[in-house]
């Protein structure tokens, strides 16, 4: 990936990560969703949680050895991606 890329990612608010750092599991949908700049993205990956049927509304990017859950579908991200 030469261009850099704009990717809406669901981050912790101090709420859910509070119920995470508890133990009580949390639907990423509550999550708040912010823009995140990639310069590289090693690979992308559909996201896959008993709650959401496949193919799954959301996706996962595997950036520099983390993982990052994104809004889009992976069909959507592909897209946005070129692949």
């Amino acid at each position: 990936m030469n261009t850099p890329v704009t990717l809406p990612i669901f981050m912790h608010t101090a709420e859910s990560a509070s119920l995470n750092s508890l133990g009580i599991d949390i639907d990423i949908a509550e999550c708040e969703v912010r823009e995140m700049v990639f310069f590289n993205i090693n690979s992308i990956s559909a996201y896959t949680d008993d709650r959401y049927d496949l193919p799954s509304p959301f996706s996962e990017v595997h950036a520099n050895g983390s993982e990052y859950i994104c809004a889009l579908s992976i069909g959507e991200l592909k897209q946005k991606l070129g692949v």
